[in-house]
């Protein structure tokens, strides 16, 4: 995960001077130890998840602007924000922590435009296909974003997003819908006379094509 501690160093330093702290009174208000804030102070340790939340919300900074200051973005000044957002971003900073993601990851592996996952960094209100992106970027099982936002339950953990559950939630496809288009898929991956009658019948290749180009361009 690529950081730019002096960045943050110098953010941190700088916004700790306008709220009127020394190193001890943001260690006591953050309840860290006093070396925490020296070794993020001189670039030397990069704090956990939980203690950057600590730090952030002593300095009014909206929860991950440690991270987003690291990436070169801008810390975002608030005065109360929701509980519930406060406890959506630390899931998700503890999350981008496990699998070692920067925002600019979540944007391509949720397929998230930049400028709404900008809103989504400020807000942290993600909706409609913002939400689903989200979630498969974190590898959360489909739905964890409202059950933390509902109910505060911990998001469900996938080795790999279900594609097929995205379908159902995003375009109301029904359960029996789902079960079956999950048997044709995988039908078709174990076929491949199956899979390339489907590719004709898609129109991602004409009935007379055998698949030679791909074999001379995978030996030229």
């Amino acid at each position: 995960m690529s950081r730019d501690r002096a960045r943050v160093a110098r953010f941190v330093i700088a916004r700790r001077g306008e709220v009127g702290l020394t190193q001890q009174g943001l260690a006591e208000r953050a309840g860290v130890d006093i070396k925490t804030i020296y070794n993020l102070e001189s670039g030397e340790r990069w704090p956990q998840a939980k203690t950057r939340g600590a730090i952030e919300a002593v300095l009014r900074w909206y929860p991950g602007d440690l991270q987003r200051i690291a990436e070169g973005g801008e810390p975002v000044v608030y005065e109360r924000p929701p509980s519930r957002r406060e406890l959506l971003a630390d899931y998700i900073r503890t999350r981008m922590d496990q699998l070692r993601l920067t925002w600019a990851d979540v944007a391509r592996d949720g397929r998230i435009p930049e400028e709404e996952l900008d809103d989504l960094r400020r807000q942290m209100i993600p909706e409609g296909h913002v939400k689903l992106g989200l979630e498969r970027a974190l590898r959360w099982e489909p739905g964890s974003i409202d059950a933390i936002v509902d109910t505060g339950r911990e998001p469900t953990t996938v080795h790999r997003w279900p594609e097929e559950q995205r379908v159902k939630r995003s375009q109301g496809f029904t359960e029996e819908e789902v079960r079956q288009a999950e048997e044709i898929a995988e039908r078709v991956r174990k076929d491949p006379e199956l899979a390339r009658a489907v590719a004709t019948l898609l129109g991602f290749r004409s009935p007379d094509h055998d698949g030679a180009d791909e074999r001379d361009m995978d030996t030229a």
